[in-house]
């Protein structure tokens, strides 16, 4: 739960970027253990294809050898911090491995974080495979 020391010590919106692309860097390595700090414990993560996982399913997959984050490379970003909370939506091109088997998809996201304990910590997640449209 936020206190009101929290929303005194709310850093500016380049250091939430930031906070992501640590996340994102943590995903790759595969380091859950660091992982797991940066996570809310009510975090819901949805996948591209609509599938929702909690902190624990989330976790579980990322140290489970047949999936792993290849590379996350942003292609657009934007950001904004209202009071405690922290909005970043964007593109990314996501590189997964699934047994071995690598494919990149570019996908639209949402992502919501909250400053709780002196930390910018994920709460949601959200995105969507982006096709091409004609």
């Amino acid at each position: 739960m936020n206190t009101p020391e929290d929303h005194l010590e709310v850093p500016d919106a380049a250091h939430l970027v930031e906070v992501q692309k640590r996340r994102f860097d943590l995903m790759v390595r595969g380091d859950c253990g660091q992982l797991e700090k940066m996570l809310c414990e009510d975090m819901r993560y949805v996948h591209s294809q609509g599938k929702l996982d909690t902190k624990a399913q989330f976790l579980a997959k990322l140290a489970a050898e047949p999936h792993r984050y290849v590379n996350i490379h942003v292609l657009e970003r934007s950001q904004l911090i209202i009071d405690s909370v922290g909005l970043i939506s964007g593109v990314v091109d996501l590189t997964l491995a699934v047994q071995g088997c690598e494919s990149t998809s570019r996908i639209r996201f949402t992502e919501i974080s909250r400053w709780e304990r002196g930390a910018w910590r994920m709460l949601a997640w959200q995105s969507t495979l982006q096709v091409d449209m004609p």
